[in-house]
């Protein structure tokens, strides 16, 4: 342990199968942050810190260590607008589980500050036709060109109100190195 922990509010913390992307049907560890820079129209997630609960890295760490599975998925929200807390958790405690990264692909800043901690990044891109709100394409390219790092790979909500520009703009995103 170290002397000094960060603290956050998490909203709940659950070992569960995930149930998207490549590593579908794997048990995890979800830690799910609060905070989220978006506001998609189909999120079903109450953020307000009224159920959630105050977590020390030190507290984050004691419940991690002792769960068996051997991934630990942070998500959100967006779990990237902790980052702090996550680069304290990350490099000052041998969680000695294989790292998940669930976001949106926004904040390649923060993402930066942690890549060398992450194993596998699990990016949505959140298209404006399903979320209601501006497209994120410039940064998720930018998002992109850090996570490209370690192993990546691209989730995307769409609805019946996707356009042709939008499925190609995809494309051309996962097409990048």
């Amino acid at each position: 342990m170290h002397q000094y922990s960060n603290k956050t509010f998490i909203k709940e913390i659950f070992t569960s199968i995930q149930g998207e992307g490549l590593y579908v049907g794997e048990k995890q560890i979800f830690v799910r942050f609060c905070k989220c820079n978006l506001k998609c129209k189909y999120c079903d997630t109450n953020f307000k810190k009224d159920n959630a609960k105050e977590y020390s890295t030190d507290d984050l760490f004691n419940v991690l260590k002792e769960n068996p599975v051997s991934t630990v998925s942070f998500t959100g929200g967006e779990p990237l607008l902790e980052v702090d807390f996550l680069d304290d958790l990350l490099s000052n405690y041998n969680l000695n589980k294989n790292i998940y990264l669930e976001t949106n692909g926004t904040c390649h800043k923060e993402l930066e500050k942690i890549i060398d901690k992450v194993d596998i990044v699990s990016m949505d891109i959140k298209l404006p036709s399903a979320t209601g709100q501006k497209n994120n394409f410039i940064e998720n390219e930018k998002f992109l060109s850090v996570a490209n790092k370690k192993e990546v790979f691209i989730k995307t909500v769409f609805d019946e109100n996707i356009t042709k520009e939008e499925i190609k703009t995809v494309i051309k995103l996962a097409k990048k190195d």
